[in-house]
């Protein structure tokens, strides 16, 4: 539709785009390592006819991983159950410690397996090969395919296309399921999901941008894990820098300006430019929310091109 409803909608979006990514102290989703070097004054600058070399960026902050949980927290049908529950539980088998038969299952069962066998001997069965890859994921792993894995489990995604999209195999990605981020089962339950395994309203949750990755992936589905690891990567790539079409360049801002915003503590320097953004918001919720009505010509058919809002 082209009247003048929608032209107020794309004012209100851009003064939202506006005001969102220039004023606020955002941190850097990627860090980036500082090449420019300080003179003193009245020292002069010498020039460099060699090109700046380009350092890979390194890996954002990575928080410690999960504390072990209590020990009959661990039920697999208890309410705080944590996403890696099967594996703590091989933990304690390991430790010698009686653990109720009914709590031991198929995944709990390669979970000891691993602690207790040598991987690198060969001839080792096909699962406990998938087994160690994913430990390897779970406590040495890239930062950014593991917080992919867990985002695409969370946002219900198929085994098959996870694998195909991070480079792991199915079997790998389906012992990580069960023995590191069981979390299938419990999709519908969205405060246990929302406070138990994202934590997503923590303190830690202002220096971590994986949980806000899963927050929306969870909230979104694979699409939106698609578009959040695609911005993030453009971006650690320097930019678009080739041929890219103008919807996919918005497509990527509008990503990186939400996963900013969502890093950006409030304080006593931008609380005024919050609630600017919150009104904006609001208002463009507001617009959108009202019904699209249709007038009917003398022939009682829809004429579409003459649509408008109330």
């Amino acid at each position: 539709m082209t009247d003048g409803t929608n032209v107020e909608d794309r004012n209100t979006q851009r003064k939202l785009t506006e005001c969102q990514p220039l004023s606020l102290p955002v941190p850097n989703l990627v860090a980036r390592t500082s090449t420019r070097k300080k003179f003193l004054p009245g020292v002069r600058r010498r020039m460099s006819l060699a090109a700046p070399r380009k350092e890979p960026p390194p890996e954002p902050y990575q928080l410690p991983p999960r504390p072990r949980a209590k020990f009959l927290d661990l039920r697999p049908d208890g309410p705080f159950r944590p996403p890696d529950y099967r594996w703590q539980t091989a933990l304690y088998l390991n430790e010698k410690t009686y653990v109720p038969p009914g709590w031991v299952d198929r995944g709990v069962l390669l979970g000891e397996e691993l602690l207790t066998t040598d991987i690198k001997r060969a001839g080792n069965p096909p699962d406990l090969v998938a087994g160690a890859a994913a430990r390897e994921l779970y406590e040495a792993g890239p930062f950014w395919k593991q917080v992919e894995v867990e985002a695409r489990l969370l946002a219900n995604e198929a085994v098959g296309a996870i694998a195909m999209k991070t480079g792991l195999t199915e079997a790998a990605v389906d012992a990580y399921e069960q023995l590191y981020y069981a979390v299938r089962d419990r999709l519908q339950h969205r405060g246990a999901i929302t406070h138990l395994v994202i934590q997503l309203h923590t303190k830690k949750a202002e220096h971590d941008v994986g949980i806000h990755i899963r927050s929306l992936a969870y909230t979104g589905g694979p699409f939106i894990v698609d578009c959040l690891l695609d911005a993030i990567r453009s971006e650690a790539a320097g930019g678009d820098t080739g041929e890219v079409s103008g919807e996919l360049r918005r497509q990527r801002k509008s990503c990186l300006i939400n996963l900013k915003l969502r890093m950006t503590p409030i304080t006593d320097g931008n609380m005024m430019r919050w609630f600017q953004i919150d009104a904006l918001q609001r208002e463009l919720t507001i617009r959108r929310s009202k019904p699209v009505c249709s007038r009917r010509g003398a022939n009682g058919r829809d004429q579409s091109d003459v649509s408008y809002r109330k």
